[in-house]
């Protein structure tokens, strides 16, 4: 047969190079506030920024779904007698594209891959954590002060790479927010 087989076949070795899920890397941008006073309404919310960090995705595109921030308050009050909740604005973004309820240790915002996007791999994305901080009459006293924190592990980030869905590893340093004093008068 002049089309068949002459000789017997040889095995063949197909080797497939796993992708590296994608590294979401936590850093701390140079705006991030500093220890200040802060001027607050005797009759209305305030909004006031705890904390600006930066996400980078590494080896592939992540998308970001829990973001958890937790609080180190110095107060004589509880965290939910000074603030009513939390927003998340990404980069410049002058509309906030998530909220989280206030709480005793940790805010969540939850859903988030549709709210801040694909973080392109090697790109970065600003987020800036507001405290909607309340009326102080009636509420707490001159002084009060609240900070806030996010660690770079997995329980305080979570996230998917984009392409795998496969779950998206946590790099970078714990970020500790600076303290802001609150007060009518500054």
């Amino acid at each position: 047969n002049q089309d068949g087989q002459t000789g017997a076949l040889t095995a063949r070795t197909v080797k497939f190079l796993a992708k590296t899920a994608a590294d979401i890397e936590l850093s701390q941008d140079t705006a991030n506030p500093k220890d200040r006073y802060v001027q607050v309404s005797t009759t209305d919310t305030t909004e006031v920024e705890l904390l600006k960090v930066k996400v980078k995705a590494t080896n592939s595109d992540a998308k970001l779904s829990t973001l958890n921030v937790g609080y180190t308050a110095t107060t004589s009050v509880g965290v939910t007698t000074i603030i009513d909740g939390l927003r998340l604005y990404v980069d410049s973004g002058t509309t906030a594209v998530a909220a989280a309820s206030a709480a005793a240790a940790t805010s969540s915002f939850t859903t988030l891959e549709d709210k801040v996007g694909v973080i392109a791999k090697d790109t970065t994305k600003t987020l800036s954590i507001r405290a909607i901080v309340k009326k102080k009459t009636g509420n707490y006293g001159a002084g009060e002060v609240l900070s806030a924190a996010i660690n770079a592990n997995a329980t305080d980030i979570v996230g998917v790479d984009a392409v795998s869905f496969a779950d998206a590893t946590v790099s970078g340093s714990n970020i500790a927010g600076k303290k802001a004093r609150f007060s009518d008068k500054v």
